[in-house]
């Protein structure tokens, strides 16, 4: 048997050093920073099975969409090369176990029907808007 020394960070990560879950860490402080300018997401099922959605302003939905674009690119270098909507740039997120793949934030800009700034619990009610039950969540 091996004795193994890990580090987990706030979310349940692991790593194998300090320096690397302190850094990860310093990320999850910054994107909760600038995720905290949109209205709060609720943490129910029910949102997530469609109902209701979360009205954005438009200004400060694509300064966060703009921000975190920046920073994903600088956190994952080469990620720069692929557009926000392009699907290689979230699966690039999403296999590297990314700080902003994980905890909803890649999730929450994804959700978010850019033609009406609605925020909706799952990518498939962004384009089915109609099945949705209920009407703005006031956050």
């Amino acid at each position: 048997m091996k004795k193994i020394e890990k580090y987990v960070a706030e979310n349940g990560c692991e790593f194998n050093t300090e320096t690397e879950c302190i850094a990860y860490e310093k990320i999850l402080i910054k994107l909760n920073d600038l995720f905290s300018k949109l209205p709060k997401h609720p943490d129910t099922c029910d949102f997530a099975n469609g109902h209701g959605y979360i009205q954005h302003d438009r200004k400060t939905f694509n300064l966060v969409k703009k921000e975190f674009y920046k920073m994903a690119c600088e956190y994952h270098k080469g990620l720069s090369d692929h557009k926000f909507e392009n699907y290689a740039f979230w699966r690039t997120l999403d296999d590297s176990g990314s700080p902003f793949y994980r905890n909803r934030y890649g999730g929450r800009l994804m959700n978010t029907d850019e033609t009406t700034y609605r925020e909706y619990g799952q990518t498939y009610f962004k384009t089915h808007s109609w099945e949705v039950t209920g009407g703005k969540i006031n956050n």
